[in-house]
């Protein structure tokens, strides 16, 4: 039905789009440690779990993407539940406390290392929801969308100079509330973009090219990083430079290679609905 999402074909497509290339990249960072160090494979990246581990062993960046995953599949329901009663907004800002609350919890006098308390899902929920509010005043409140992006904007510039000033003064409050202040400038940054087509940053053809292969970069560059490190060791400066370069390398081969090709069998399996209602209106010149 116009208008209304099938839920099946989201996670499908969602899931097509992310998977394989995960996959791929999973089995080429366990190859890697395996060789260096002979790492045993946990089971837990299978099912995007490792994000809740201690210590995440290997392939350290896709807790992220964990997080991404699990909120694909809780998403759906949250939204059905919240439009239903009429209350995304109150919603949002409610699960965005408790996320703020739970790493009070945590919080000790020295800024955690890296594991459970930083990747928890749980504990991250404060982006993804500020992102979802974003995009619920964007399409569902376009009367109140420029008012709301300009004061998230200007909130946005305050959070960062918060964020910069807790991690050098309290890492405390930048472990509960720092986090919170970052993702409300990029927010911020977002709805900057996207109210104003001729910002210069937002028109760059670098940064367009950055964003079409952006998940691809994710994947790779910290095997590239590290396998750079491992081959060529040298100088700081010799070492970015090849760094960069492998970077680059390795992540245009694997966006054309690998997630090009699953966006591909995505579309042909699932096509996109608006894509489908746009070609069925095109007439055909017989």
């Amino acid at each position: 039905m116009a208008g209304h999402v099938k839920l099946g074909n989201f996670w499908a497509r969602r899931w097509l789009r992310t998977m394989p290339p995960y996959y791929a990249a999973l089995l080429m960072s366990w190859l890697a440690v395996y060789y260096s160090r002979h790492q045993s494979f946990d089971p837990r990246y299978i099912f995007f779990l490792q994000n809740y581990s201690k210590s995440v062993p290997f392939f350290k960046i896709s807790w992220s993407l964990c997080i991404e995953e699990h909120f694909y599949i809780v998403l759906p329901l949250l939204l059905y539940l919240s439009l239903k009663f009429k209350q995304v907004v109150p919603v949002c800002i409610a699960l965005i406390v408790f996320s703020i609350c739970m790493r009070w919890q945590y919080a000790g006098s020295e800024y955690p290392a890296f594991g459970y308390q930083l990747t928890a899902t749980h504990l991250r929920l404060d982006g993804l929801l500020l992102g979802v509010l974003c995009a619920y005043m964007y399409n569902v409140e376009p009367l109140s969308w420029k008012r709301f992006s300009l004061w998230l904007f200007r909130l946005g510039l305050v959070g960062g100079i918060i964020s910069i000033v807790l991690y050098f003064l309290d890492s405390r409050f930048m472990y509960s509330i720092g986090i919170l202040s970052l993702s409300v400038f990029f927010a911020g940054v977002l709805c900057k973009s996207v109210n104003e087509a001729d910002w210069s940053v937002s028109r760059s053809s670098i940064v367009s090219k950055i964003a079409l292969s952006s998940y691809s970069i994710y994947l790779v560059h910290a095997l590239a990083i590290n396998l750079s490190d491992h081959f060529m060791p040298g100088g700081q400066i010799k070492f970015i430079g090849v760094a960069l370069l492998s970077t680059g390398g390795m992540s245009f081969i694997f966006h054309f290679c690998i997630e090009e090709v699953s966006k591909r069998i995505r579309n042909n399996l699932f096509p996109n609905r608006v894509a489908v209602t746009l070609a069925n209106q095109i007439p055909i010149n017989k």
